[in-house]
């Protein structure tokens, strides 16, 4: 009985442990997507920054980037340019 009674507690501590494991391992995957995500608006941010102090009209921008005619603005306004 105390074998049946030593694998069920290590059955129970493997799943707490895989259980963990899963949680970390999502929680990485979630916050590297939201990093390049992340990345990927600070991007768009900055050409749009570049093309607008060379110049280009909102169309190009919007092409260059595929934010909005609204994103672009914005972006206008915050950088005062």
């Amino acid at each position: 009985m105390k074998v049946f009674e030593e694998l069920s507690a290590y059955q129970s501590s493997l799943k707490t442990y895989t259980d963990y494991q899963n949680t970390i391992d999502t929680a990485f995957m979630e916050g590297e997507v939201k990093g390049i995500v992340q990345g990927k608006v600070e991007e768009k941010e900055i050409v749009t920054v570049n093309a607008l102090k060379k110049g280009f009209d909102y169309e190009t921008i919007r092409y260059l980037t595929g934010l909005s005619f609204e994103e672009i603005d914005k972006i206008k306004n915050k950088y005062n340019l």
